[in-house]
């Protein structure tokens, strides 16, 4: 987005980014150091054992996932609606894909670590319980994607005038092309 220069677009991207990768990799720190492991073929069942940290992986990983209400979803969608209103359909094409391999390892991500695999392992990992201060950080995250994602439109001004680029920032944004895509995707 920064390379066909839009920039406002960019930055809201990199923001929504910045709130769910930064919360994922919390997360995961949490598994690891609440189970001594952080390989999904050895964990099984934690969203049973640790369900305030499965949740919030889940908002993570549905934002990185472009999920509405999410933040991440506000801003692939201004992506996607900026990127076909100007015709860049190349672009459109490469983050639609990315988009898609993005939904696949954040469901492989979320389900390897807190379901329930199959029948076999139906129990839960070992896992204890995370102290308060190490679920605060991806909490706060969680929630600023969360709240964000349902109130766009001061971020879209903020974005807006610190780049001198219109950036609109919506939650619902109509039946659109855009939408479509973000349905395929």
């Amino acid at each position: 987005l920064i390379g066909l220069g839009l920039t406002g677009a960019a930055l809201a991207v990199l923001l929504a980014h910045s709130l769910f990768k930064a919360a994922l990799f919390l997360v995961t720190g949490i598994v690891d150091k609440s189970t001594g492991t952080r390989d999904i073929s050895a964990l099984r069942g934690l969203g049973r054992s640790l369900p305030l940290v499965a949740t919030l992986g889940a908002v993570a990983a549905l934002s990185m996932a472009g999920v509405p209400p999410m933040l991440g979803f506000v801003t692939k969608e201004a992506a996607f609606d900026l990127l076909i209103s100007e015709g860049r359909w190349v672009a459109l094409a490469v983050i639609a894909a990315a988009s898609v391999l993005t939904v696949a390892y954040a469901a492989q991500w979320w389900f390897g670590a807190f379901a329930t695999k199959d029948a076999a392992t139906a129990g839960s990992s070992e896992a204890k319980r995370p102290y308060a201060a190490m679920v605060a950080g991806p909490l706060v995250l969680a929630a600023l994607t969360i709240a964000i994602g349902l109130f766009p439109e001061g971020l879209g001004v903020a974005i807006s005038d610190g780049v001198e680029q219109q950036v609109k920032l919506v939650l619902w944004p109509g039946f659109k092309p855009a939408l479509a895509l973000s349905a395929v995707v």
